[in-house]
């Protein structure tokens, strides 16, 4: 029995070399049978191990190339294999360094450079938008939306932007494409060629008013276009406190959309600019220069190099008296008082003799003629009512100092006369008298 064994082991023995010797020449040629992961044909070394799940990120998996093959554990280029470990990416190349995870590798040479600083978005609003989709077919297809523009200043900025389906080719696209407003052609499918969006400055060219955007098109069903008109939001001035204010006075000016930064509220009064002290959204602060010229103007605030619309404001000098014609007067004469700051429009000055007002007749910015009024029958004697003060009101100013007055009759009687029923009444002119 055993010489019956003996026999068989060496006919298998016989059978199996050529076959051995074949496997030999190929192990070191270098040639490999191929594993295919995931499979069930696995090399018969690893199928007593446990397969291993490696984690599902997307640095775990590698894509090999024809020069990264292994001989131990061959793949083919372009086919994605999982390592054992984030220890089997390959090392990266010459001039390279890497970063605190593995895999994030960043180049020695080129640095990243800080993002340069850039100016703060102006915040838009939306004048008119629309979306359009064809619903396919051969025929032209038309859309058409009205919108109303009605700015503040006729250069007042507007933008047009629209993105779009490409133009050419099947599915859903444009065969053509043409994009009008008013009757004035924006964009053709010429100009639009290889494009897919665009944006247009379109200040100064839509009409005040109502427009109409009209898009003629023909394509693919689902070809897209999407527009909007757009204007950055502008500031708006809505009331002035006070409405007239004296030079050195302080203002107050109420609307929206300031800028809470009081440098970037840029306030001009008539043509000069004046300082912000104080700012929020709705509401600034200044105070007029005590050099500014008087008179009647106009206010108006820009924030990001839009303007509001302008108002008026009176800016006052404080009124100034430095004398009469006459030092005396009776009352219904008339009566000049100089000064400074008065108003050029005569209405606007009132002229009081103590707390009672004359009827201002004549004037300019330096003087005022007034009508002495009729005091009470009281004023009797020489003296009359001496030192009475007399002030101007211009507008709501009331002027910085008074100058005095003496008030009398234009008649008198003699004292020295007075012991009889008829006691003489002389005549008095004041000028002559008062004047010496």
């Amino acid at each position: 029995m055993k010489k019956g064994l003996l026999t068989a082991v060496s006919l298998v023995l016989a059978i199996s070399s050529p076959a051995l010797a074949q496997s030999d020449r190929e192990t070191s040629a270098g040639a490999a049978k191929p594993v295919k992961l995931g499979g069930d044909e696995r090399n018969p070394q690893r199928q007593a191990q446990p397969q291993r799940t490696l984690p599902q990120t997307p640095s775990d998996v590698v894509k090999t190339s024809d020069t990264q093959a292994s001989n131990n554990d061959p793949a083919r280029a372009g086919q994605e294999v999982r390592p054992k470990s984030k220890g089997l990416i390959p090392p990266p190349p010459p001039g390279t360094t890497i970063g605190k995870d593995a895999g994030d590798v960043v180049s020695a040479k080129k640095k990243k450079k800080k993002a340069p600083a850039t100016a703060e978005a102006t915040k838009d609003i939306t004048v008119a938008s629309a979306t359009y989709r064809l619903t396919g077919g051969k025929s032209e297809e038309q859309f058409t939306t009205l919108f109303n523009w009605q700015p503040d200043d006729p250069k007042d900025p507007i933008t047009f932007t629209a993105k779009f389906s490409p133009l050419g080719g099947g599915g859903s696209n444009f065969n053509w494409l043409r994009i009008m407003m008013g009757g004035k052609m924006l964009y053709n499918e010429r100009t639009l060629q290889g494009k897919t969006s665009v944006i247009m400055d379109m200040t100064g060219q839509v009409p005040n008013g109502t427009n109409q955007m009209l898009i003629q098109a023909q394509g693919g069903t689902g070809a897209t276009l999407e527009w909007k008109l757009t204007t950055p939001i502008k500031v708006k001035l809505t009331s002035v406190n006070p409405d007239e204010v004296v030079v050195g006075g302080d203002l107050t000016l109420k609307g929206s959309n300031f800028d809470t930064s009081p440098a970037k509220d840029i306030v001009t009064i008539g043509s000069k600019t004046v300082s912000v002290s104080a700012a929020t959204s709705t509401e600034l602060k200044l105070k007029i220069p005590k050099n500014f010229t008087p008179g009647e103007t106009t206010v108006k605030v820009a924030v990001n190099g839009l303007e509001s619309k302008p108002l008026k404001i009176n800016i006052r000098g404080i009124p100034e008296l430095t004398g009469t014609n006459f030092n005396g007067v009776p009352p219904g004469a008339e009566l000049t008082v100089f000064g400074k700051n008065f108003s050029k429009k005569l209405g606007e000055n009132q002229v009081f003799f103590g707390e009672t007002p004359g009827a201002v007749v004549s004037g300019t910015t330096e003087q005022l003629v007034v009508v002495v009024p009729n005091f009470s029958a009281g004023l009797g004697g020489i003296a009359g009512q001496v030192g009475i003060p007399i002030k101007v009101k211009v507008g709501k100013i009331e002027s910085s100092n008074t100058v005095p007055v003496t008030i009398g009759n234009s008649i008198w009687e003699d004292p020295g006369l007075n012991f009889g029923p008829n006691v003489p009444q002389v005549p008095v002119d004041w000028r002559r008298l008062l004047e010496n």
